[in-house]
């Protein structure tokens, strides 16, 4: 806006400024849908690193063996990013069970209870 005066009396000139912007809505909704997306894949590797990390510390130690074999990968299931987690040590189910005094019966399940991520049963099977 602009002010001038004109015989002792000020007049407001107004000033009107036109901006034209095209936005392609199609393009910027899916720019934000794959940012969105990589954000949340980013989170569901971190929180398997670390639900990976706290069953190998709570697993029972006496050689180290089934506590060293927790690993994780990702993979996309349906075309969603899931985590998952094996132990391929042939007896970790026995542990889970309460075979040994360092850690209580299900313990597997607690800690994916305690953090939050359980979404399916924990299974023990021969299949890798």
């Amino acid at each position: 806006m602009q002010m001038v005066e004109m015989n002792g009396t000020q007049k407001l000139n107004e000033v009107i400024m036109s901006i034209s912007v095209k936005v392609n809505f199609d393009k910027e909704i899916n720019r934000i849908q794959e940012e969105a997306y990589s954000l949340a894949e980013a989170t569901i590797s971190e929180r398997t690193a670390f639900t990976t990390e706290a069953l190998r510390s709570v697993t029972p130690v006496d050689t180290g063996f089934a506590a060293s074999r927790w690993k994780y990968k990702m993979i996309k299931i349906n075309g969603e990013l899931v985590g998952k987690i094996d132990n391929d040590a042939p007896y970790i189910g026995i542990l889970n069970a309460g075979h040994s005094k360092q850690a209580p019966p299900f313990f597997i399940e607690q800690v994916l209870l305690t953090i939050g991520e359980v979404s399916a049963p924990v299974k023990f099977s021969e299949n890798k």
